[in-house]
């Protein structure tokens, strides 16, 4: 588990080094960002009487802070559990499953800063394998999600993102670039 979540990590920053080096050739200012982030857990879930356990997301997000006005803009984002269920593990490894798409409002007051907030919907599911074979549980549910955060730019490029998804009650960490 520990080695999944490093690659993920690792693969994320390579990423974004790169994004970094591709937004510099683009027009300065626009407004438009892009960014990649991660959740290390979400919350436990119980569909068809069993129990499954939260596992970590990744998302991507993307927008632009200067849609509206030079401080107000819109964006989405995605997110998407990754699967952990070990399909050469003996045992039984239950997993609660999220898919959440969102649509939002940024608001820069100054150009360093963004906050996000938007509304979405969430479809969740049960997945599991048992001695090697993988299921999906027949029924799912699906709700509304809200989403918070913020964004800081470190560099012209470069920024973090921290954000929170009321479904799975998750907090998710990445990084942006904008160009």
């Amino acid at each position: 588990m520990k080695i999944v979540k490093n690659t993920i990590l690792a693969s994320m920053l390579i990423a974004g080094l790169g994004s970094t080096a591709i937004a510099d050739n683009l027009e300065e200012g626009s407004g438009k960002f892009a960014g990649l982030t991660w959740s290390p857990n979400t919350d436990d879930g119980t569909i068809e009487g069993y129990e499954f356990d939260g596992s970590g997301m990744l998302g991507f997000l993307g927008g632009n802070k200067k849609l509206i006005t030079d401080s107000i803009g819109g964006y989405f984002d995605f997110d998407m559990s990754y699967e952990t269920v070990d399909e050469t593990d003996t045992s039984k490894k239950a997993i609660y499953s999220y898919t959440i798409a969102n649509l939002g409002i940024t608001y820069s007051p100054i150009d360093n800063l963004t906050l996000l907030g938007g509304i979405g919907y969430t479809w969740e599911k049960g997945k599991y394998t048992y001695y090697g074979t993988n299921y999906e549980s027949d029924e799912d549910h699906n709700q509304i999600n809200f989403h918070l955060g913020t964004m800081y730019k470190i560099t012209d490029t470069f920024g973090l993102v921290v954000g929170y998804n009321t479904a799975p009650s998750a907090i998710n960490y990445g990084f942006s670039v904008e160009f």
